[in-house]
């Protein structure tokens, strides 16, 4: 399905593509599920875009970037129906208006991809350190 057909108005579909695209984490958030596995734990999203994210990846830096997930970036994406979240197994999977967003979350992939492949080649080289 087309953004352009979803159901709904306009206002509907600019709705989705705005809480879908107004945070690199939600848009990531989707791209994971569209692409890894779906559904996927919440703290394995929350590594991933750590990855992305940063050049040291630490247990620190992985837990904000949960939280912000959990607290911030989750419920505005499972309101719009674009996620489902399980909470007594931390799963994250895609919701039934997530198809409409998957050409807009493919476009802005595409803009980045060589930056999140090098970051991820980069994290083969970096070790999580004891806490």
């Amino acid at each position: 399905m087309d953004i352009d057909d979803t159901p709904g108005d306009e206002s509907t579909r600019t709705g989705l593509r705005e809480v879908a695209l107004s945070h690199r984490y939600r848009w990531r958030l989707l791209y994971c599920l569209f692409t890894y596995a779906n559904p996927m734990w919440l703290p394995d999203v929350a590594h991933q875009l750590t990855v992305w994210d940063r050049d040291d990846v630490d247990t620190r830096e992985r837990l904000r970037i949960y939280n912000a997930l959990y607290h911030d970036h989750v419920p505005p994406l499972r309101e719009a129906d674009l996620v489902a979240y399980h909470q007594p197994d931390d799963e994250v999977e895609l919701g039934p208006a997530a198809e409409a967003v998957e050409p807009v979350i493919s476009d802005r992939l595409a803009s980045e991809i060589d930056d999140l492949l090098t970051a991820e080649r980069t994290d083969t080289d970096v070790a999580d350190p004891v806490d």
